[in-house]
């Protein structure tokens, strides 16, 4: 959504993408050769988005589990 929003309609290989997942959008944006022109548009527009859908979001499987072991739990 917010990569049309900021004009780029290209296809993005899933595989490929969900292997960036976690890392800042520059190096995301670099490894997947997508060219965004005003990047802090492009996050204005991902975290209005982010934020609409937050209460959809699921952990994966023993995060919680590692987050109580971090804790000291």
């Amino acid at each position: 959504m917010a990569l049309a929003e900021c004009g780029y309609n290209q296809a993005i290989d899933a595989a490929r993408f969900y292997n960036t997942i976690g890392k800042h959008f520059r190096e995301i944006f670099e490894e997947l050769k997508i060219e965004i022109s005003d990047l802090n548009k492009f996050i204005k527009i991902y975290k209005s988005n982010y934020f609409n859908y937050i209460n959809q979001s699921k952990l994966y499987p023993g995060a919680e589990t590692l987050l109580k072991y971090l804790k000291g739990e």
